[in-house]
């Protein structure tokens, strides 16, 4: 049942298809509601399971299903792959449903889908939003900056802190800072790190609460 976090939560039919799943708990009205929900009639998620294995769909469809894998934490790249094959960079801009695909799925900056977007900013934000497409545009750098400081490699991570400068607003900038401090945390000794951080803060950058938390 491709089961990846816990807990989730599956609908079983007498003969092992899918009926429903969700991953995450729920409080007490919650699993009780979506009982009620599955019991009172839903279309059974087998048939989605059985329409991705047969092959036969539009990108419609797999964009849906790759909704539903992404909400119930099941793996997704084999699908993720099989759409990027139907998308071209030049229909982001012309077809929704490939917007939403990169919008929600694409994460790397060195792609011909993220060339394509940079380079014509102002089409995509006249079509989609500018709020939109500034968090898309600057949100990509900032997964850079995240897998860069995870993997210690300062010289990328250092690339993407240059892309954004200063620019998205304060919530970007924010999260900028947010991540700046992440890296000192995982890179850097205890001691070390600590007295960077706190070196960092009391410059008063703007920062996110839930950065202080952490």
């Amino acid at each position: 049942y491709k089961v990846c976090a816990y807990p989730t939560l599956a609908f079983i039919d007498g003969n092992g298809g899918m009926v429903w799943r969700v991953a995450g708990a729920l409080d007490v009205e919650q699993f009780i509601a979506l009982g009620k929900k599955v019991v009172d009639g839903v279309e059974p998620i087998q048939k989605m399971y059985d329409t991705y294995d047969s092959g036969e769909y539009d990108k419609k469809f797999l964009y849906k299903y790759l909704l539903h894998c992404e909400e119930t934490a099941m793996p997704f790249q084999d699908a993720l792959e099989k759409m990027v094959e139907m998308m071209k960079p030049e229909d982001l801009l012309t077809n929704k449903t490939d917007f939403d695909v990169f919008d929600k799925f694409f994460g790397r900056t060195d792609t011909e889908f993220f060339k394509t977007f940079a380079g014509n900013l102002d089409d995509f934000k006249a079509k989609y939003g500018n709020d939109r497409v500034n968090q898309k545009y600057y949100g990509m750098f900032l997964q850079n900056m995240k897998r860069a400081a995870y993997n210690n490699d300062q010289k990328a991570f250092e690339k993407n802190v240059d892309e954004i400068g200063n620019e998205g607003g304060e919530d970007i900038q924010s999260e900028v800072n947010n991540i700046i401090v992440y890296n000192i945390m995982r890179n850097k000794t205890e001691e070390e790190g600590y007295a960077k951080i706190s070196e960092f803060l009391d410059q008063g950058k703007p920062f996110p609460p839930h950065g202080l938390n952490y």
